[in-house]
């Protein structure tokens, strides 16, 4: 199958897309929206990025579409913890299932 990557920035001002297809043959069994920091042969320092928002997640499998909450679906919320300390904390889902944030909590 065909899988296709597509972020939209809407903060005004600001807005672009990126959109990326790639032919693969995965198995299908998860999809996952990170933010987590560099790497370049060992983790680099987390900038400040303040908070990032997603909103209208969705994944298509088998033809059929749904938000991150669909019944069926496993869903892990996960911060970002170095140590003893959690560098970024993960919101829980939107009421509608198809949204969080995750916001930086220190550099």
């Amino acid at each position: 199958g065909v899988f296709t990557l597509t972020l939209k920035d809407t903060t005004p001002g600001h807005e672009w897309t990126f959109s990326y297809s790639k032919k693969a043959k995965p198995n299908r069994s998860s999809a996952e929206w990170v933010v987590e920091a560099p790497w370049s042969g060992g983790v680099l320092p987390l900038a400040n990025f303040g908070t990032a928002s997603f909103t209208n997640a969705s994944a298509t499998i088998n033809g059929v579409t749904g938000p991150i909450n669909t019944t069926g679906w496993l869903y892990d919320r996960i911060d970002m913890v170095s140590g003893t300390t959690t560098k970024a904390t993960t919101s829980a889902l939107s009421r509608g299932g198809t949204g969080f944030s995750v916001t930086c909590n220190h550099n």
